[in-house]
């Protein structure tokens, strides 16, 4: 079992450095697939402003990175609390402001924390599957 980190508000404003971060690394890896795997966005309209909600299947680890750095905007992910509290990356995961979904509870504070960022104008993203799909087909969507 892990150990519990800091829950970053979705809402809280990044430090600088924590800015610096997530914009080098989004450009970055939306760099890196544009170059090397090039990667383009066919017969999608530009997002409208406001809130919205994205929901793509979720086929691997970098679905987020992908679908983050091809929209070109700040999205609001929610993600598994076991990923979000692993040593190794919780310091980007918290600077990316995700929102943060518990195993086996009824994520209130999930979803409410969902609602704050739709409010407050933004986009946001969630795999309404739930995990990785095994086998690259579509999967049941979880409540």
């Amino acid at each position: 079992m892990t150990k519990e980190r800091r829950r970053v508000p979705p809402l809280e404003a990044r430090t600088p450095l924590e800015a610096f971060v997530y914009h080098l690394s989004v450009g970055f890896f939306a760099l890196s697939l544009r170059v090397l795997f090039r990667t383009r966005i066919a017969d999608l309209p530009p997002l409208p402003p406001g809130p919205v909600i994205l929901a793509p299947n979720h086929r691997s680890f970098i679905d987020p990175l992908v679908v983050g750095s091809l929209i070109g905007e700040d999205l609001w992910f929610m993600m598994h609390a076991k990923y979000y509290d692993m040593p190794q990356l919780h310091w980007f995961f918290s600077s990316c402001r995700c929102i943060v979904v518990e195993s086996g509870e009824s994520n209130r504070r999930a979803l409410r924390e969902s609602l704050e960022v739709l409010r407050a104008g933004h986009k946001r993203c969630v795999f309404p599957e739930g995990a990785i799909s095994p086998d690259g087909t579509l999967q049941p969507a979880q409540p």
